[in-house]
């Protein structure tokens, strides 16, 4: 009985806390104001997540912080309507969790005919979807503004363009058999997708923003990229590009040292496989809102006259240079015939590059934006990244440090505070196994996947007394740190890509149960 009630727990709490969250600051908004309630806003103003928002202009986009679980979030008009009768923050969240009463049938998609495709000399269509809002695992800052860059640009290039953002499984195969499904009558068919990706076992997956990971199984309800390169090619056009800028760092409760990125994929003679980076790699967010892969592909687009190849060799040497040489594109396949992207020389808005970076994590209890790390070398990767933490933990805010050697034992100061109005009785465990779930550790791994678990007497609290594996109180508002100390690091070890702990909340009656927090990047520096 018990388990049984620690499981339906587990279930509620994974929901996206947008649903139940009332208030949201604007951090970043373009093109002005935005009407929201009646009230025209602009950055820093404060909404109700119920209020009615009218976009100012199809293209306008915004980013809104929840001042309660201090989670970012990214929107716009044009994710907006691909959602038929989303007007409000709180039904777009419930729509993408299929408790709106206003889902519509089929795919949350929009379709545009480009007003210019006559000029072109071949018929063209392309779907891009974006996922950017997850809601179980990290969210991602570049995807939507990436796809909605790329959809503006194909729109000008003659492209007729089918876009989905922010899509569970059930959408993206509705989006992809929409897209198949008119594809029949055209000579170019382009696949765009942006959002979290990883491979296992040799194929590749497109998560989707509900996505949990939690189980293995669950890839089962994630969308297999061979099934998207089987519909395209049986479309029968002639020219077939499949685009992934899915080479995200998603760490799996099944398996911690895998491969980063996506594996190489290869389409028959007329199909052409972009990803936005070698095999095994993640990709480079940037410092704009614009990934440099996507960017080099949108200002490529802008070139007059160049050739599907030519312009492709152009993407991967702007790409590589943009990153300081540690992300490099690869093109597998290659069209049947001269397929010219932009033969009358269109205007295409420019993207500036920018050098690639880690993105700062403003807290640990926002949705953090997903780390998108190059394999470069250690020495370089400890150079730019910085420690970003998701915790899943209601009401409680965490922070890290980057970590600090002392001979052979390396020290993470962890700061906690409780921002509920109830204290908190919590602990960690350095192994133990979660009802329904694989084993849940506090534990660190290195760049060569090798695993540092902080059994009992190995973690040690910040000022000396009880050991963490005793009950410590979290009283609201009152920060508690506490030094994690992992013994025994080689000096080698610049970093650890991964650290867990596993949380334990003691509170009788209210527990929250067992919860995993993450952190990703950590550098270790030498006092």
């Amino acid at each position: 009985m018990l388990r049984s009630l620690l499981v339906l727990f587990l279930m509620f709490s994974i929901m996206p806390l947008s649903v139940s969250a009332d208030k949201l600051k604007i951090t970043r908004l373009t093109d002005g104001a935005v009407s929201v309630g009646g009230r025209s806003l602009k950055p820093g103003d404060v909404f109700d997540d119920s209020e009615t928002i009218k976009w100012s202009k199809p293209t306008q986009q915004m980013e809104a912080k929840n001042t309660v679980t201090g989670a970012i979030y990214h929107f716009s008009a044009r994710q907006f309507a691909s959602k038929n009768g989303v007007a409000t923050i709180k039904d777009f969240f419930m729509r993408i969790n299929k408790a709106s009463t206003r889902k519509a049938e089929g795919a949350d998609l929009v379709f545009t005919v480009s007003p210019v495709s006559g000029n072109f000399p071949e018929k063209r269509i392309a779907l891009v979807i974006a996922n950017t809002n997850y809601t179980n695992i990290s969210s991602l800052r570049n995807p939507m503004y990436d796809a909605e860059a790329m959809a503006e640009s194909l729109g000008k290039l003659g492209f007729d363009v089918l876009e989905a953002y922010d899509c569970d499984y059930t959408d993206m195969t509705s989006a992809l058999n929409s897209f198949a499904g008119k594809a029949k009558d055209y000579d170019v068919a382009l696949f765009y997708y942006s959002g979290h990706g990883l491979q296992e076992d040799g194929r590749n997956y497109l998560i989707p923003v509900t996505a949990n990971l939690e189980f293995k199984s669950e890839l089962t309800r994630c969308l297999d990229a061979y099934d998207v390169l089987e519909r395209v090619e049986a479309t029968g056009v002639e020219n077939r590009i499949v685009c992934l800028d899915a080479c995200r760092d998603v760490k799996t409760s099944w398996t911690r040292s895998a491969a980063g990125g996506l594996t190489t994929m290869e389409g028959n003679p007329g199909t052409a496989v972009i990803c936005s980076t070698r095999s095994g790699q993640v990709a480079l967010d940037g410092e704009t809102d614009n990934s440099p892969f996507t960017s080099a592909f949108v200002n490529a687009l802008g070139e007059k006259g160049r050739g599907f190849s030519d312009m492709m060799s152009r993407v991967v040497k702007s790409t590589y240079e943009a990153t300081n040489h540690r992300q490099c594109p690869i093109v597998n396949g290659t069209l049947l015939s001269d397929f010219v992207f932009n033969p009358l020389g269109e205007t295409i808005r420019t993207i500036v590059a920018t050098a690639a970076r880690a993105p700062q994590a403003a807290s640990a209890s926002q949705s953090s934006v997903a780390q998108r790390t190059a394999d470069a070398p250690v020495a370089s990767r400890a150079a730019v990244s910085v420690p970003v933490v998701q915790c899943d933990v209601p009401g409680l805010k965490v922070g890290v440090s980057n970590a600090v050697r002392m001979g052979r034992n390396v020290f993470v100061d962890v700061l906690f505070v409780n921002e509920g109005e109830k204290a908190k009785t919590a602990g960690f465990v350095g192994k133990e196994p979660c009802a329904g779930y694989d084993e849940y550790m506090t534990c660190a791994w290195d760049d060569s996947g090798e695993e540092y678990q902080m059994e009992r007497g190995r973690i040690i609290p910040h000022k000396g007394e009880d050991r963490i594996y005793q009950p410590i109180v979290l009283q609201p508002g009152v920060p508690v740190k506490v030094r994690l100390m992992i013994v025994d690091v080689p000096s080698g070890v610049a970093s650890f890509p991964m650290l867990t702990m596993a949380f334990r909340d003691l509170m009788p009656y209210e527990s929250y149960g067992q919860a995993l927090i993450r952190v990703r990047n950590v550098n270790i520096t030498t006092k």
